[in-house]
């Protein structure tokens, strides 16, 4: 009893700490993730529900340390609720015995379908944010393009250089690319955090690698209604719809990698090729587009199968 008490304040004040030093330094974006690893590490080697004790916890000690109520918020919405439900979501397994002297096969919970919560995760908390803000004098759309022409002010004053680009256009896109940057980041924290324990051997779970998997046929629903209301909806609710579908693609994305790393598994240069597709999607991003195509189309494939073939075929 004491070691799972042990290890959840202790969790807490090093997500805190870690935290509240890289926010501080200003380290970047990616680097503020680093409080992902010891709750997943808390999560994977105990139980996922200590998760969000030791986020109240450090939420707790943000705000006394900061005296920033929001900030604490912030980081309970942004670290703590996401790594309780991914790693119970990741925990979570079923077992098919085959015969009576087979060994039991363990079917564990889709990676893929973990990156797609997190994604609706990130539509929601972008809908609640739009709707507050709705409320202001200033909407969150217009907030995001006064800071975004500000940084284009200060790089034509710094380098000299004209930039002809139309800040409103640009915020949806942000919006969308740093949700990207999110999911994939509590992703490979959650990664780095079960290999670790994959190495002592605490965990079960053999990989978080994510291979081709079942997509709900609501999601499609959802990126018609989002693509409707970024075609006839107000300024937030257009800002909503087009920033929502972006971030809605990234399922697509990793669906459309796990179907190319399937069907590239015998060339002799896989590797050569794959380093250069996520290389070129690292630096340019615009090609993960093409893969999240490749993902959707495969999905509308099974769509329209399973609706010509009258319902009865399954859908995978």
């Amino acid at each position: 009893m004491k070691k799972p008490l042990v290890a959840t304040i202790a969790t807490a004040f090093l997500a805190s700490l870690l935290f509240l030093a890289i926010a501080g330094s200003g380290l970047g974006f990616l680097f503020i993730f680093l409080p992902c690893i010891p709750f997943f590490l808390l999560g994977f080697a105990f139980s996922p529900r200590l998760i969000l004790q030791a986020g109240l916890i450090s939420s707790l000690l943000i705000s006394i340390l900061t005296g920033n109520l929001i900030a604490s918020i912030l980081f309970f919405m942004a670290f703590a609720i996401p790594c309780w439900f991914s790693s119970r979501l990741l925990s979570w397994h079923y077992d098919i015995k085959l015969g009576d002297n087979q060994p039991i096969l363990r079917l564990w919970y889709p990676v893929g379908l973990v990156i797609l919560d997190l994604a609706v995760y990130a539509c929601a908390v972008l809908a609640i944010a739009t709707a507050f803000y709705a409320t202001q004098e200033i909407n969150l759309p217009q907030l995001l393009a006064a800071d975004i022409k500000e940084q284009i002010n200060l790089m034509q004053k710094q380098y000299d250089m004209a930039i002809d680009i139309v800040p409103q256009s640009l915020s949806f896109m942000l919006c969308g690319f740093f949700a990207w940057l999110w999911v994939i980041a509590v992703w490979a924290h959650a990664w780095i955090a079960n290999y670790a324990l994959n190495k002592q051997k605490i965990t079960n779970r053999p990989s978080l690698a994510i291979h081709p998997f079942p997509i709900p046929n609501w999601l499609l629903t959802l990126m018609s209604i989002c693509a409707l209301a970024s075609l006839i909806g107000g300024e937030s609710m257009r800002f909503l719809g087009k920033s929502s579908l972006i971030i809605l693609l990234l399922p697509y994305f990793f669906q459309g990698a796990a179907l190319l790393n399937l069907s590239t598994q015998k060339w002799v240069n896989q590797r050569f090729f794959l380093f250069f597709v996520y290389f070129s999607i690292a630096t340019l991003f615009w090609p993960a587009f093409i893969l999240s195509g490749i993902g959707l189309f495969n999905h509308i494939k099974i769509l329209n199968k399973h609706l010509s073939s009258g319902g009865n075929s399954p859908i995978s």
